[in-house]
């Protein structure tokens, strides 16, 4: 048996949890495991500081606004859900206080080699933006 394992978590945080929160549950798994006092526990350095995660109500008038045209373009109904990524909305909604929700085409190979968005949901998220700004810019909200 070796005399050392390295192991790396990529452990998402959601809103109200704090990078001590999630030390703290690891090392209590790893005291239930009996390895209390063997594991030694790290945020990766970065030079960049950490993202904070966020959520923005489900009842708030950006959420319903574009739920109602999405289904208004697409007849559907459009779930809301965590979003497991961190990019710049992370920064505009935790240190700048702006709603911020995340949407748009499916498709394949997303930020890799040979990405594509289905064209048919392209045309549709593109009539969905265009509606919820419209509505947004109208003084509605």
């Amino acid at each position: 048996m070796p005399e050392k394992c390295y192991l790396f978590v990529d452990r998402y945080v959601v809103p109200g949890e704090t990078d001590e929160i999630c030390i703290a549950q690891i090392m209590e798994a790893a005291e239930q495991l009996g390895l209390s006092g063997k594991v030694d526990v790290r945020l990766k350095p970065r030079k960049s500081p950490y993202m904070q995660s966020f959520a923005v109500e489900e009842d708030h008038p950006l959420v319903k606004i574009l739920q109602e045209e999405f289904h208004s373009v697409t007849g559907k109904d459009l779930p809301c859900a965590y979003d497991a990524s961190v990019c710049d909305s992370n920064i505009l909604a935790v240190s700048l206080g702006i709603p911020v929700v995340t949407f748009g085409p499916s498709g394949g190979n997303m930020h890799g080699d040979n990405e594509y968005g289905n064209a048919w949901q392209v045309k549709n998220c593109g009539e969905v933006y265009r509606r919820t700004v419209a509505r947004l810019l109208s003084g509605e909200v």
